[in-house]
């Protein structure tokens, strides 16, 4: 694909990324407005069950969501052995695997990555 078409798609895809934020039944993003945290999806889990947790920001997801690097569990396993930073670079690494963006279309390169771990019990 040539680069104006592309672009001309990404843009329309912001478009319509950016008329559903924030909207009820669509998704939330806190950080464009912290009011919206209340629309956070929970769940309650047995405390014997859950050994691990991790809170990522969407681009160190794309570990999984996107580059298909890893799934969740073995992603926390590998956190566990191999702590935050090596996902960052695994991730950072495909980024710039695919500067052009046609192999994982995404709207931009990179984006922040950050990542909470916590081994439990």
């Amino acid at each position: 694909m040539s680069e104006e078409p592309r672009q001309d798609a990404l843009r329309a895809a912001k478009q319509i990324q950016l008329a559903g934020k924030n909207k009820p039944g669509r998704y939330y993003v806190a950080s464009s407005d912290p009011t919206e945290a209340v629309e956070s999806a929970t769940r309650a889990f047995d405390a014997g069950a859950v050994h691990s947790a991790a809170l990522l920001t969407d681009d160190a997801a794309r570990a999984v969501v996107l580059y298909g690097l890893t799934t969740w569990p073995a992603l926390l396993t590998s956190l566990d052995d191999d702590g935050p930073t090596a996902l960052i670079r695994a991730v950072r690494a495909a980024d710039a695997s695919d500067q052009s963006t046609q192999r994982w279309p995404r709207s931009k390169l990179s984006d922040d990555a950050t990542v909470a771990f916590a081994a439990l019990g």
